[in-house]
């Protein structure tokens, strides 16, 4: 800006002035903080990082989610009333002089999140015992299980694990998380009836059943004698290699039940047959190990 002294043609002076053009603030970045669990939750922490020109923050939260201190600033604390519904959020806007930047939003939940995943086999067989569980979830005080039709929850119900007796049917085995607000959305696994109680292979009282199967464990064999006479127990590969004899041995007539030791004779998991001679009757039962 220039000056001059006598009209046009003195001499002139000139002075710099500088002009800064602000703008308003850009959007803040992603809100840090808790996002689910906080039913009834107090001196909660969310906090952005610093935006560039902007001299203030704005913070407004759903009815319910009271700010109890750090308006203003890049972070606040809230509490969650037990009035508060079971979803909300909580918005933060950047200030300087010439106005206010976009809204950033984080949405958040009074009830648990979802259990992240249920551990436990897919694959069942009617009457047999099972274990189900999941990893705790935060903010959440019981879990409430759920089971095929026909099952039944044995221990564990309101605990992170369960254990089942598997009925007839296939189905879902499902958890939701819960507090004093509410519950979560399910997790849910989806379990089939692979197998029977046991795999019976005849009728009537000449049968012979081997249960659990599929198995992780040793197995038991079950077979009745209508009359005395010789039993002979063989376990087989599928391409009908003997694997394990016993011996053959006399027997009276009546039930007998046998415990066969499969997971100390080193065999890889898989299928196998074993082979029941009673006198001369032959059963062969198809077997799966699966630890």
């Amino acid at each position: 800006m220039c000056g001059g002294e006598g009209g046009g043609c003195g001499p002139t002076s000139c002075v710099s002035v500088t002009i800064q053009v602000l703008n308003r603030p850009s959007l803040p970045g992603s809100i840090s903080g808790p996002t689910f669990g906080l039913c009834n939750l107090t001196g909660v922490s969310y906090s952005i990082l610093p935006v560039s020109g902007a001299t203030s923050y704005q913070w407004t939260t759903s009815p319910g989610i009271s700010i109890t201190s750090g308006q203003g600033s890049t972070g606040i604390t809230v509490s969650f009333g037990g009035g508060c519904t079971s979803g909300g959020t909580i918005s933060v806007r950047a200030v300087n002089s010439c106005g206010t930047s976009s809204t950033r939003c984080l949405s958040v939940s009074t009830v648990p999140s979802s259990p992240a995943s249920i551990s436990g086999p897919g694959g069942v067989c009617h009457n047999q015992i099972y274990a189900y569980s999941s990893q705790p979830v935060q903010g959440a005080t019981s879990y409430t299980w759920s089971v095929p039709q026909g099952a039944s929850i044995l221990t564990g119900q309101g605990t992170v694990s369960i254990s089942v007796r598997m009925g007839n049917r296939s189905g879902q085995v499902s958890v939701k998380a819960r507090n004093t607000c509410g519950y979560s959305n399910p997790k849910t696994k989806t379990t089939s009836i692979s197998c029977r109680e046991a795999e019976v292979f005849s009728v009537g009282v000449d049968e012979v059943q081997v249960y659990p199967n599929p198995t992780a464990e040793n197995v038991t064999l079950k077979f009745t004698m209508t009359e005395q006479g010789k039993v002979h127990l063989e376990l087989l590969d599928l391409a009908g290699r003997s694997l394990i004899k016993l011996d053959a041995e006399y027997v009276a007539a009546g039930e007998y039940t046998l415990e066969l030791p499969l997971i100390d004779q080193g065999l890889a998991p898989g299928t196998y047959l074993i082979r029941v001679i009673r006198n001369e009757k032959q059963d062969v039962v198809r077997i799966v190990l699966s630890y």
